[in-house]
């Protein structure tokens, strides 16, 4: 059986992001532009098709100007890490 990626802190982060990039008025297409990945892979990452890696983490953080050190603290003391 195929381990899922569906964590709470997995889930968590994204859900920041997405109402991060949505609070700005980015649409998918340009966050992924700024970050050299297809739309569609994007899309998948929001979906949470596709886990994120660290240096993408702070990439979208960087993007959205989003504490990555700050969001990270937060998920490790709201889960526990």
């Amino acid at each position: 059986m195929a381990k899922s990626i569906y964590t709470e802190e997995h889930n968590e982060i994204i859900k920041i992001i997405v109402d991060k990039r949505k609070k700005l008025g980015i649409k998918q297409i340009d966050m992924a532009k700024k970050l050299d990945i297809s739309q569609s892979n994007y899309s998948r990452i929001e979906n949470g098709h596709i886990k994120i890696d660290l240096v993408l983490f702070f990439n979208i953080c960087s993007v959205l100007g989003i504490d990555s050190i700050r969001l990270l603290k937060l998920i490790f003391k709201n889960f526990g890490g």
